[in-house]
Parts: structure tokens; sequence; C-alpha cells
């Protein structure tokens, strides 16, 4: 007869805190929020944490394992006195994205009050500056596939992909003009000279023309297809 198999019974769990960080204020009940560490020290032999003060003088601890944050989350009074331990929730990650098709009457203000969104700057044309109905928004948290305004219409986003450095005397890709060392080639023609030579010429009436310098075709550096 086979033996009788038991289950394991499961050790019991806790929920974890989520919080890293807490926050002594310099006002409390003790003389010192000083006082306020060093208390949690001789109460709790086996508390782990890092102090370190903010710009303000109030103490930030930084728990080092899960009993430390479990006692942080839950004292609420050493020697009598009442003590004070703020939780400091992480900051939200966000992301930034592009809000398409956002009308140039409505203002970005109307964006950012939106929950999810901490920021929103309109894009603008990279010549004369014109604005565009697109927006860079910062969103927090989950990107959602499109933003509801509520009365002011849903709008679907997209990644936003920054522009590759490139830089503008020699026109390759992946580094400044002011780390450059290579000769000066015009953005327009790919000649040794600088672009605003060519820029002068089409103000004049004068035609130029385009080479790309970075892939030969006839386009010049400005455009999209060499990146």
């Amino acid at each position: 007869m086979s033996p009788a198999i038991h289950p394991v019974a499961e050790p019991p769990t806790f929920a974890i805190p989520t919080v890293m960080k807490y926050k002594i204020p310099k006002v409390t009940e003790f003389n010192h929020a000083y006082e306020e560490v060093v208390a949690l020290e001789l109460e709790y032999k086996n508390i782990k944490f890092s102090v370190k003060p903010n710009l303000v003088v109030d103490l930030i601890l930084s728990p080092q394992d899960h009993n430390t944050a479990k006692i942080l989350s839950e004292v609420t009074n050493l020697n009598g006195k009442t003590i004070n331990i703020i939780p400091l929730d992480p900051e939200e990650k966000t992301t930034r994205m592009v809000l398409l098709r956002y009308p140039l009457e409505l203002p970005v203000e109307v964006i950012i009050k939106h929950p999810n969104v901490t920021k929103a700057e309109r894009c603008v044309t990279s010549q004369d500056k014109t604005q565009t109905r697109q927006v860079l928004v910062d969103i927090k948290g989950t990107v959602p596939e499109e933003v509801d305004l509520g009365n002011w219409w849903t709008y679907k986003l997209r990644p936003f992909v920054p522009e590759p450095l490139r830089c503008y005397k020699c026109q390759e890709f992946g580094h400044h003009q002011s780390r450059c060392h290579k000769k000066v080639r015009c953005g327009i023609c790919s000649q040794n000279h600088k672009t605003e030579m060519c820029i002068q010429k089409h103000k004049e009436g004068a035609t130029t023309t385009a080479k790309c310098p970075n892939c030969g075709q006839k386009h010049h550096a400005q455009r999209g297809e060499s990146r």
C-alpha cells in the first residue's frame, strides 16, 4: 500500500509594502527628527534602513529589507510619543507619446487636465515653427491606445520617436558640431562650405543642386531618407 501523501501547508504570506521610502518631518513630538530615528533603532534591534536629509531637513528613510518596511508602515507610537512616519509613493514612470489630430483651435491645457497626462506641448514644424495638430504628451502609468478628453473628443496616441542627433558641421549623425573634427560640408549640395552659403544663394534667386552628404541622393540633409 502506498503511503498517504499529505499536502504541505503553505507558509503564511504578507502583503509586501510597495512604498520604497518614508519621511520623518523635522517637526515632531521628539526634540528632533533624529531622536525619532534613534528611538526606532532602540525599539527594533533588527531594523535596517539608510537615512538622508532632504532640502528642508526632513529625514528620508530607505528600508533595506521587507521587515523594516513593514515596521515603518505600521509603527505609530514610541516611548509614549506619537511617531509620524509618512510613506512616499514611488514616482510613476512616464512615457512620451504623440497625441494625433488635435484641433489647432483647442488649447493644450485641455489635455493637461486629463489625470494621466503630466505634460503637453504642441508640436511645431522645424522650419518656420508653425503649429501642427500633433501634441507631445507625457503619460504616467500604463499607456492607453487613445486619450478620452470627454466633451473635447477622443484622440489616438502613437510612440514618440526623437529626431536623431545630427552634426550641422559635417552633416553626419551621432555627434554634435561642438565635438566635430571633420571638414565642413554643406547640408544642401554636399560641397565643402557652410550650409548658409547655399541658403543665401537660394534667397538671391540662384539655383543649387541638392545632394545629400550622407546617401548621395538628390535631396538635402534635413530630409528624413538618410536616417
